[in-house]
């Protein structure tokens, strides 16, 4: 056997060792080479998860791996991984030589350079877009798609980003349909992903949507904006900032869907994410009040629009065309509520630094009107001039604002008397707006109304109904029918203040022409068109919830409602059917104190179905938002207005009202019936007033137009109407007669004028009843300046002018008791709220004056009021009727009066008044001057303090100077203090029509409390009160100035119960009884 040589075993162990590390070292190699290829999978997993700075970290780990050049392929990968990361995760932004720098991580004898090559293409692309280089974005976008789609393993996420942001280029680009399949292209991508990173699949939906939206294509919009939302709560993923962006979008679309509603919510629910998420400050917010606001435009809620468009101005990063169209808002808000002078003050604010934009249009045409709603002629035509040759300089792009330029240009030169201009200019305007793409139905529809108008005022009925037919059908998406006899569906209209006026003229065409060509079915036609505008009015209503806002509706409504009573009338008139006077009753009804009804029901049903914790809660709010806006009244008018005072008010009542929203909202969960009960605007009707009245009771109620009074009258069983052609200067003349001061100087001129006007009211408004009236008690409902009269001062018949002695005319008041009401539905409202107290009957107040100077809400003339003289006395005289309690004094507080007043049955209120004849929201009476030390209060409660009150009593005496006079709110009736009490949901109210004498106050005072505690009714009470004074007066003294102006109004029912009955059936049954025992004792005798 050969022998093995040692060199031959040391070359075999050689060889061994060397395979044996060859081996070691090819498993060490393969370990790092999964543990590289594993970090790499995780980084990108973290890129498509979004989580840039964790990728970022493992990609920079792998690529500073000292070994890191003996693995090329990994090495490529880690450095383009981390450059993308890096540049989702900095925000920088690169040159374009820099960014391509990126392309040098890629080795030239890399197998796989085409497919990692995609990501360096995409950070290239990026950071170009980045550079608002778009075209060469789109440029290095197309070789990332092209790679990954050439790939043998493409990067699906990838590709569905390079897509998005293809998408997103186009889209800065103004290329918005080549953006559209892009977009798509990244959704269907990243829907694959969508488990590991919804993100993306809600982003490119939301951006789907938005391109949509932008293209005025809202139809195919709102399902992606939907989606994506719906996409949110799917996947369970937290609220973010992009939430707000949904939102807004999201109501933007509804917005220009006209689905106000909608549209609305989802402004709240933008605000609310913002709010909670970052805070009532957050950026975004400004934009999403903006929008808000224009909701409350397109429904005519202007007030509460400003609230909102104030709210948004208080945010300092808004763009400036923002800014000027904020500006421009807010003047028109004031513009439609026709405050002309700070409609003007917005207007040129928006102008300032704005010579050339399309805000600038709308605002110089706004402008131009309010200035000629300032009967500023001239100004208004230079400024319409400078908006139509700013509008021509401007290209195709902005049309539409040379369109509404022409359009407002046109009615005004209707109104200033240029019709063949004025057509001419609006023929055009409706051209050009049917040339655009976008949907402006709305404008098409106001031009055709303004013609429509033109047409009726020189009598062309047939051209004004037929443009009132186009205009409908412009304003009426679905609306098609060119016959004048078909309107729309008023409950699907999405305009229905812009429906409202449109009803509202056709049927006062219809009105016309059915009256001269004495055409039945065209005046029926009519009253049915009015019929839909009350409706259309009834929906308004309901969507307001600022009192400002309702009074404007009211003003607007008012005569919509007189022209429905006169066609109703006529048909009445000429048919003989009652169904035309009840509708007649029916709009003269609807035409009274609308808002002063739903507040009284909204009172009564919060004291029904609250609980005492949740009205105390409201009522604080309610107070808190009074004294925030009379705050407000007050900065405003200062001679010098702090504007940062106003702002810092303007927030304030912003946020109060949101709270006040909020808890409404929950006040509705809670209590289902509580919206629907305070939002309903039914009126009585004349049957229902039948069976509420006595036999011994008249109601007469007015309703006056212009010359024209409407006079219906209702008893048990009768109902009439009397058409009555009036002077109505007459009740200027009587009115006058009757505050007459100077009566040393009464002149015997004076008397006649006095006893002439008053007969010859009499004549006209009493005498078609008179032989009904005998004996009854007359319930007076008033209408505008006939509320301004006591009726009891009325003379039944001339006396002899050649006597002058007040005593011997024959006053209506010899011969009726006399009442009066707001109206009959508000007369004959039901209160089962009532829960009586337990402090006794009456609380009666008789302050004292010593001010000193003091000037509360800026009012110097508290420091100047006199004491009262016999007011003291008066306060006794009533105590010995009532019992109950008495402030006098220094006790005779507004605080007290707040803390005690809702607990007693009568109110008894012998003070000074202040009347604002600006804003009678904010005539007061006048406490005594409060302890400055301890109270919260100013010492004078205001009307619209008591809007914010919830009281019991059964009445409230106003022992004051004109506590019943106010101004005149058209729809709305006399704005006056006594109002105030009803709001607070006081049923029966003494007030005074003027200046009361103090002697004369306090011997009628002590008159009708002695009456009333003998059980008599309070117009019972009063006339016989009334009657003293005038037997005891001389013939100077027994003017009407004395004693006519205390007046009751509302329920008339005793205040306390008249029981002698009691006694008389009590003597009766002693009688009975001892006859009955006398008999028997009689009987008893014979037996015996």
């Amino acid at each position: 056997m050969k022998r093995i040589s040692p060199q031959f075993i040391n070359c075999l162990i050689v060889l061994f060792l060397t395979s044996l590390g060859s081996n070691i070292f090819a498993q060490d190699d393969a370990a790092v080479r999964y543990n590289i290829n594993e970090k790499i999978l995780r980084a990108y997993d973290s890129l498509n998860m979004d989580k840039y700075q964790s990728a970022e970290t493992l990609f920079f780990q792998v690529a500073a791996r000292e070994d890191i050049n003996r693995y090329p392929e990994f090495r490529c990968k880690a450095f383009l991984g981390h450059a993308v990361a890096e540049y989702f995760n900095s925000g920088n932004t690169l040159s374009e030589e820099e960014a391509k720098s990126i392309l040098s991580y890629i080795p030239d004898d890399n197998s796989e350079s085409e497919c990692t090559a995609a990501p360096a293409y995409y950070a290239i692309a990026g950071y170009a877009k980045r550079r608002n280089e778009f075209e060469k974005a789109i440029a290095y976008l197309d070789t990332t798609i092209n790679l990954l789609q050439n790939s043998a393993k493409p990067d699906t996420s990838l590709l569905g980003r390079a897509f998005g942001l293809k998408g997103q280029c186009l889209y800065r680009m103004g290329m918005l349909s080549e953006a559209i399949p892009q977009y798509l292209s990244a959704r269907n991508l990243v829907e694959n992903f969508s488990k590991l990173n919804p993100g993306h699949l809600i982003k490119y939906t939301q951006a789907i949507g938005t391109i949509y939206a932008r293209m005025q294509d809202f139809d195919q919009a709102l399902p992606y904006f939907k989606t994506a939302l719906e996409l949110k709560r799917f996947y369970g993923l937290p609220q973010s900032r992009n939430d707000i962006i949904y939102h807004n979008n999201l109501g933007n679309i509804y917005f220009d869907r006209k689905q106000f509603h909608q549209a609305s919510e989802m402004f709240d629910e933008a605000i609310r994410i913002a709010t909670q998420l970052f805070g009532p400050d957050y950026e975004l917010l400004g934009n999403v009040y903006l929008n808000q606001g224009n909701i409350f435009v397109q429904v005519a809620d202007f007030t509460k629009a400003r609230e909102y468009y104030l709210k948004a101005l208080s945010f300092k990063n808004l763009s400036e065309e923002n800014l000027r169209s904020l500006y421009n808002n807010i003047g028109y808000t004031y513009f439609r509520l026709q405050e002309y002078d700070q409609a003007i003050r917005y207007f040129e604010k928006g102008l300032e630094n704005n010579s050339n934009s399309s805000t600038a249009i709308r605002s110089l045409c706004n402008l131009a009107q309010s200035y000629h709603g300032l009967y500023m002629k001239q100004p208004a035509e230079e400024t319409f001039e400078k908006a139509l040759a700013l509008a021509k300089t401007r290209n195709d792009e902005i049309n539409l604002e040379y369109a509404y330029a022409l359009q407002d240009y046109g009615q005004f030169l209707i109104e200033t008397g240029r019709p063949a201009r004025a057509i001419e200019n609006l023929n055009a305007a409706i051209s050009i707006l049917r040339k655009q793409d976008v949907d402006k139905r709305d404008n098409v529809a106001i031009i055709h109304s303004i013609l429509a108008n033109y047409y009726y005022t020189i009598k062309d009925y047939p051209a004004a109904l037929a443009h009132i037919q186009d205009a409908l059908i412009a304003l009426e998406p679905g609306f098609n029918d060119t016959d004048f006899h078909i309107n729309p569906n008023i409950e699907t209209s999405e305009s229905p203040y812009e429906l409202l006026g449109i009803l509202a003229l056709k049927a006062q065409v219809l009105f016309e022409t059915g009256r001269a060509e004495k055409n039945k079915e065209r005046l029926i036609l009519a009253a049915t068109t009015f019929k839909d505008a009350s409706a259309v009015l009834d929906l308004l209503k309901t969507s307001y919830s600022y009192d400002d806002s309702k009074l404007f509706l009211s003003g607007q409504s008012n005569q919509i409602y007189h022209h429905a009573i006169e066609v109703n009338y006529e048909l009445y008139a000429i048919t003989g059917d009652t169904i035309y006077l009840n509708y007649a009753y029916n709009f003269t009804e609807k035409s009274k104190y609308s808002t002063l009804l739903e507040a009284y029901r909204e009172t009564v049903i919060r004291n029904q179905s609250i609980s005492p914790k949740d009205l105390d809660n409201l009522l604080s709010l309610e107070s808190q938002l009074e004294k925030a806006m009379r705050a407000l009244y007050e900065a405003s008018d200062a001679d010098k207005a702090d504007q940062s005072k106003i702002d810092l008010l303007n927030t304030q009542i912003f946020n109060l009202n949101r709270k006040k929203d909020s808890l409404e909202a929950h006040l509705n969960k809670l209590n289902p019936g509580f919206q629907d009960v305070t939002k309903q605007l039914e009126v009585i009707s004349p049957s229902e007033i039948q069976q509420r009245l006595g036999p011994e009771h008249f109601l007469i109620e007015f309703s006056l137009h212009d010359s024209t009074v409407f006079a219906f009258a209702i008893s048990s069983g009768s109902l009439s109407v009397e058409k009555i052609e009036i002077n109505t200067s007459s009740i200027d003349t009587l009115r006058s007669a009757l505050d007459a001061s100077e009566l040393a100087n009464y002149s015997r001129k004076d008397y006649e004028t006095f006893i002439n006007s008053s007969y010859y009211l009499y004549q006209k408004l009493i005498s078609p009843f008179e032989a009904s009236i005998i004996d009854k008690s007359l319930i007076i409902i008033p209408d505008s300046k006939l509320g301004y009269i006591p009726f009891e001062a009325l003379i039944t018949k001339m006396p002899d002018s050649e006597k002058m002695d007040f005593r011997s005319p024959d006053y209506l008041l010899k011969h009726n008791e006399i009442s009066y009401s707001y109206s009959a539905t508000l007369l004959f409202e039901d209160r089962n709220d009532y829960k009586g107290n337990s402090k006794g009957k009456l609380l009666a107040f008789a302050p004292e004056y010593d001010y000193k100077g003091l000037t509360y809400g800026g009012d110097t003339l508290l420091s100047q009021l006199a004491p009262i003289p016999g007011v003291k006395d008066e306060i006794k005289s009533i105590q010995k009727y009532f019992s109950g309690s008495t402030l006098e004094g220094k006790e005779a507080t507004e605080d007290a009066f707040k803390k005690y007043a809702p607990e007693y049955d009568i109110l008894h209120l012998a003070m000074h008044t202040l009347i604002d004849p600006k804003n009678p929201t904010y005539s007061k009476l006048v406490f005594s001057a409060p302890d400055t030390t301890n109270s919260t209060d100013d010492g004078v409660l205001y009307t619209s303090e008591l809007f914010s009150m919830s009281l019991q009593s059964k009445m409230a005496v106003l022992s004051a100077c004109q506590t019943g006079d106010g101004a005149i709110k058209e729809g709305e009736g006399i704005l006056s203090l006594a109002r105030g009490f009803f709001y607070a949901g006081v049923p029966s109210v003494v007030m005074t029509l003027w200046s009361v004498d103090d002697a004369r106050s306090a011997l009628i005072m002590e008159s009708f409390y002695k009456y009333l505690k003998k059980g008599y009714s309070k117009d019972q009470a009063l006339r016989q009160a009334k009657l003293d004074l005038l037997e005891t007066g001389d013939p100077l003294t027994a003017h009407p100035r004395f004693w006519a102006g205390y007046v009751s109004i509302g329920n008339q029912n005793p205040v306390t119960r008249n029981n002698h009955w009691l006694f008389i059936l009590a003597g009766l049954i002693l009688i009975s009884l001892a006859g009955f025992i006398t008999a028997r004792t009689i009987q008893s005798r014979r037996r015996k």
